[in-house]
């Protein structure tokens, strides 16, 4: 799993993300609970290691970041394991009523920060219950290109201020 596969292949990531919420879906309440733990110490349920090494990367070609990346992924996953392709994340987060502020946050974040935010975001979406495309959001923590993640922030922030300007 190649950033280079990440941003030059959108199908890819999806289809990494769609298998996610299939797993996700087959779990155990255990395994689901054990993945929402993990936190920003670094994955440790039995549960992730079994989804990163058949389903993530397969290939093992992560490196520390993108599987700390991952894990994020999966626990934000597992707190809301409701995957809506139909709603772009952005939109999801205006309809859920995320503070203009909070977006700000997570567009502005880098490193361990953009994970903090990312987890905050994500749990604010779960306890809405909402549904999102988690593409995206997946994209926002594993590209490192300068230049794609801009993309990324515009596409989200797009959809957000759309959603936003649709409902005032």
């Amino acid at each position: 799993m190649s950033e280079q596969q990440v941003t030059s292949d959108a199908g890819w990531l999806s289809s990494r993300v769609g298998s996610i919420a299939g797993a996700l879906r087959a779990a155990s309440p255990g395994e689901l609970a054990a993945l929402r733990r993990m936190g920003p110490d670094g994955p440790t349920a039995p549960a992730f290691w079994r989804l990163f090494a058949t389903t993530i990367d397969p290939d093992d070609r992560a490196n520390d970041d993108a599987t700390m990346a991952w894990a994020t992924i999966v626990s934000a996953m597992a707190d809301a394991p409701t995957l809506d392709e139909r709603t772009q994340a952005g939109q999801a987060m205006a309809q859920a009523g995320l503070s203009e502020a909070r977006f700000v946050r997570l567009l502005e974040a880098e490193g361990s920060a953009l994970l903090d935010e990312f987890r905050q975001v994500a749990r604010y979406l779960a306890a809405k219950g909402r549904g999102l495309a988690w593409t995206d959001m997946a994209a926002l923590l594993l590209v490192k290109d300068r230049e794609a993640r801009r993309k990324i922030r515009g596409r989200l922030a797009r959809f957000f201020f759309r959603q936003r300007k649709e409902e005032a």
